[in-house]
């Protein structure tokens, strides 16, 4: 139904948009009222015949959202019981289901410092809201979407919504109630699916898989590529939820250890910049094998041959990483915001670069390696000692001047 030209209190309906959330949404304008009222807003609108229950639906859903102060939560700006609407200050985001694509296709390539930084903020955003009493319970790339500026962004909370089937957790298959430890395994597929581009349940007998909740086949092509993170995802996406991690906070230290192993730059713009270009509808589960998004250019400068094979000599970067041929890096922009990998203190580094792959694809050709973590703490090392030679032979040569 079009509810263009709608007035809902200050705010007058402009358009319809596109929010990764349930519901009926529209873009909205402020016409009237006071000036500390945002001049845009996304509203949430009922239909006009809504029963009883939608409306203490809605009621329940406004109370959830405004105990969360999260910054990455869309905050409420107020509820408008007459006309069944509430209304929210968010930009526009896009849901980071549409980089399973790009993952898959080798469009989109991912640092590891880009992967954390996500996972980084997400659990930051659930470690706050478990802290006020609320489980989101439903978490999966749909509802985690980046704005303009890669800013993170983490929609659905106060939802009553089954998540989609193939990131359904196995508790949920099992019709157990959700708890906290529902988002830690959340936040593993969210993880999971960015690295490989797939669901952690296959498209064939999903429920089966899900009750069963195994997802060693899911994550094995992670072991390959970086087996520290794959162990990670492991426990936080176990079967048994006394087995996953005790806590997002818990899950968040052994995130930020990795990312200190793993240094790299975050570049989370580009990927935002690349999942706002057009493309037909997308979803969870299937996404099109063909769409009009192009790979992400790459950097000027020297290219390593494909055939390249890298591998981690630091031993606190723990088991070596070895791959293939390297994707496209993401190319260097404007400063943004690291989010939680800034507060971490971690060193930025160049990516290697490589030429764009062809964007055909099929759904089961093999998962793009992530690009190497680089042996920064080495280079280091190599700058102190060519640093401390000049030096003493500075000294020696003084001495030897002057004697």
């Amino acid at each position: 139904m079009d509810r263009t030209g709608l007035r809902v209190g200050p705010f007058e309906v402009v358009s319809p948009v596109r929010v990764p959330e349930t519901g009926s949404w529209w873009l909205a304008r402020r016409v009237a009222g006071a000036s500390r009222e945002p001049m845009q807003v996304h509203l949430l609108v009922l239909p006009p015949d809504a029963t009883a229950d939608q409306r203490a639906d809605l009621t329940r859903r406004y109370e959830v959202r405004r105990t969360l102060t999260d910054p990455r939560v869309p905050s409420t700006i107020g509820l408008y019981e007459q006309t069944g609407a509430i209304a929210f200050a968010a930009p526009a985001t896009t849901p980071l289901s549409g980089a399973l694509h790009g993952r898959r296709a080798n469009l989109l390539p991912l640092s590891p410092a880009t992967l954390l930084d996500v996972l980084l903020e997400l659990t930051e955003t659930m470690a706050q809201a478990h802290g006020q009493g609320v489980v989101h319970g439903h978490l999966h790339p749909g509802n985690v979407a980046l704005d303009a500026t890669g800013g993170v962004w983490v929609h659905g909370f106060g939802e009553r919504t089954e998540p989609p089937a193939r990131y359904i957790p196995p508790e949920r298959a099992r019709s157990e109630s959700p708890s906290a430890l529902t988002d830690v395994w959340g936040v593993g597929a969210v993880g999971l699916a960015l690295v490989t581009g797939h669901p952690p349940w296959p498209s064939s007998q999903t429920a089966a898989a899900a009750r069963k909740g195994s997802v060693d086949e899911a994550i094995a092509p992670v072991t390959r590529q970086w087996p520290a993170l794959a162990r990670l995802l492991a426990r936080a996406m176990s079967p048994a939820t006394h087995e996953r991690f005790p806590s997002v906070l818990a899950l968040r230290q052994e995130l930020l250890a990795l990312a200190r192993r793993a240094g790299g730059a975050s570049d989370r713009r580009a990927i935002a910049q690349w999942l706002a270009m057009p493309c037909p509808e997308e979803d969870d589960a299937d996404l099109p094998t063909s769409q009009p998004r192009t790979p992400v250019p790459h950097q000027d400068g020297p290219v390593l041959p494909a055939e390249v094979q890298i591998e981690i000599t630091d031993p606190e970067a723990g088991p070596a990483l070895s791959t293939g041929p390297l994707p496209v890096p993401l190319p260097s922009g404007p400063t943004l915001s690291w989010g939680s990998l800034e507060r971490s203190g971690l060193d930025a580094i160049d990516h290697a670069n490589t030429p764009p792959p062809a964007p055909q694809v099929d759904d089961d050709e093999p998962i793009p390696p992530l690009p190497p973590i680089p042996g920064a703490r080495q280079a280091r090392i190599v700058a102190s000692i060519a640093i401390a030679s000049l030096v003493v032979g500075m000294i020696a040569w003084t001495f030897a001047r002057w004697t």
